[in-house]
């Protein structure tokens, strides 16, 4: 049989179970005791807060840094505030893993010096601040209250006075010193419980011509850091071309996404995210926290076909010793331009050929991709999973040259979880012909066996314009390929083929609505290859799951069902 591209469509999907995280800074150490002051001088002085102080009247509150999902257990990045000595060790004399933080020499905390320690940057600065500097996001995420000015202060002299275990007391109100979140989405206070009155707390839309679409009620279990999925059951009248995405969230959100459902689905109850939901779905858009949104250029656009359904994917962090109730709302906003847009696509690279031996400390694979025309890139993440210990994105400039680094992230479980999506507005990447784009994944693996495809993945996702399809980049292309494109050997099965007892090689069409309520297999292949024109379903491990007359092909990507006639 010829290699469909399904095995590209697998690993496509895939990255899109993401954002929970909560921290992009990392420590490695083991603590116990009390410690010193790194300079040598006394853990202990008068005159200045103390790090017990912001501990206990700052950490610990609701809406700091120990949040359920962030820093408590493990913590994100192993940066656990559950215990007040070790976190003090692990601040004061643990590396940071941050490169960019790490080349400019920062610590997460240099006594004496603001400017050379991390939290400074992540706790005491502005959002642009850390874009300028390339120290990724402010902590905390989502709509967590953000330190105000006079805690901002006394984080600032509590470094400069050599970051001392113990010192004075805070001698205000943080709690009315706290600044609001950022305007990357619109948090909204509701005490409604009941659909009606939830949607009543919305304001107008944010634009006149934008569709808004809602989740139904969702309800976040107390002290929890949960990621939900909902259906929008209403099914797109007219092709949209979407340029940006306005978020809404209760209290407690930290991003809204919408994405489309390759496989429909009638059921608009929200349930929680699950990674064997993620082949079913593709990324459209985000809205979140300070991070802003991940919208086009004005006269640009992502083409959503009439007939597509959206879901959308909310991620709350609720520190409340109750549930809440809380409803999801996102204005997808048109591009004036409607269908004279410039048309911006996706374009994926990935691997899904390596094989990470047990105890192995570095595993390293890259993936260089040729390109073949002009891009503009708007819109770059990456996304591994808990095993990883760098991604990043570099161009190689035509005819050779010195590798430009365009992204990077150092931790596992933020870039499976909450990847850093670098927007760039009207400012686009401009990416040539001839150049060579490369993607670099580093995983070390403490686990007693070999690791492989889909426990970990390597996939890197940018959106560029103009658009001339969905790419996918593989080892072994060299050059992008178009998902979806008749790229020749002949259609399978014929027009009208039944398929199996499971649906199993029914044929179809791109767009697969003959595959809706068709048994088990609900995905048409020929979304990702116009050769593959038959109903299928993902994750087969046996010839036997795919019913008779059909088998499991296996590719280093994942599986699928093929129908024998295929072969």
């Amino acid at each position: 049989m010829k290699k469909l591209y399904f095995s590209g469509a697998i690993l496509l999907s895939a990255w899109l179970a993401f954002m929970t995280g909560c921290s992009e800074s990392s420590v490695r150490m083991d603590g116990g005791g009390a410690a010193p002051a790194a300079d040598g001088s006394s853990a202990s002085a008068t005159g200045v807060i103390g790090y017990e102080a912001l501990y206990n009247q700052y950490v610990l509150k609701a809406g700091g840094c120990g949040v359920q999902g962030c820093h408590s257990g493990e913590g994100v990045a192993g940066l656990s505030f559950d215990n007040l000595e070790k976190s003090y060790q692990r601040l004061i004399l643990g590396d940071v893993r941050h490169p960019q933080a790490a080349a400019d020499g920062l610590k997460l905390v240099t006594p004496r010096d603001p400017e050379k320690s991390l939290l400074y940057w992540k706790l005491a600065t502005s959002t642009q601040d850390l874009v300028e500097k390339g120290y990724g996001s402010p902590m905390p995420f989502g709509s967590l209250p953000k330190p105000g000015p006079k805690l901002r202060e006394a984080i600032v002299k509590w470094i400069e006075a050599g970051a001392p275990l113990k010192g004075d007391a805070i001698h205000f109100d943080i709690e009315q010193d706290k600044l609001s979140a950022g305007k990357g989405n619109e948090y909204i206070n509701c005490t409604a419980t009941d659909e009606e009155g939830l949607r009543k707390c919305f304001p107008e839309k944010s634009h006149p011509q934008a569709l808004r679409i809602f989740t139904k009620p969702m309800k976040i279990p107390p002290k929890s850091d949960v990621t939900i999925c909902a259906y929008i059951p209403d099914r797109l009248a007219d092709d949209l071309y979407v340029q940006d995405i306005r978020g809404y969230q209760m209290r407690g959100g930290h991003h809204t996404a919408a994405f489309l459902a390759l496989v429909p689905s009638d059921d608009p109850t929200p349930v929680l995210c699950k990674d064997d939901q993620m082949p079913n779905i593709r990324f459209v858009m985000a809205s979140f926290g300070d991070a802003g949104n991940t919208g086009l250029a004005a006269g640009h656009a992502v083409k959503v076909d009439k007939g597509s359904q959206f879901l959308i994917q909310a991620h709350y962090i609720n520190v409340q010793d109750k549930e809440v109730t809380v409803m999801d709302a996102i204005d997808l906003i048109p591009s004036d331009k409607g269908a004279q847009s410039v048309m911006a696509d996706a374009f994926a690279m990935l691997n899904g050929d390596f094989k990470i031996p047990s105890g192995a400390d570095s595993h390293r694979v890259e993936t260089t991709c040729e390109l073949d025309t002009d891009m503009n890139i708007h819109i770059m993440l990456g996304h591994m999973h808990e095993y990883a210990r760098l991604f990043s994105y570099s161009r190689i400039p035509a005819g050779g040259g010195t590798p430009e680094l365009l992204y990077q992230g150092t931790d596992g479980r933020l870039l499976r979880n909450s990847p850093d999506i670098k927007a760039h507005g009207d400012k686009p990447l401009q990416w040539k012909k001839g150049d060579k784009v490369q993607i670099t994944c580093v995983w070390k693996n403490p686990t007693d066996h070999e690791l492989i495809w889909p426990e970990e993945m390597c996939v890197g996702l940018v959106y560029y314009s103009p658009g001339r399809g969905f790419l996918k980049c593989e080892p072994g292309d060299g050059k992008p390929k178009v998902i979806g494109q008749d790229n020749g050997g002949g259609f399978c099965p014929p027009e009208g083929t039944p398929g199996n007892s499971l649906g199993v090689g029914k044929s179809c069409k791109k767009g697969g609505k003959e595959c809706e309520g068709n048994g088990k297999a609900t995905l048409c292949l020929a979304t990702f290859d116009a050769r593959a024109r038959f109903c299928s379903l993902f994750g087969c491990k046996q010839d036997s799951d795919c019913g008779e007359n059909a088998f499991c092909e296996k590719q280093s990507a994942g599986s699928a069902c093929v129908p024998n006639l295929c072969k």
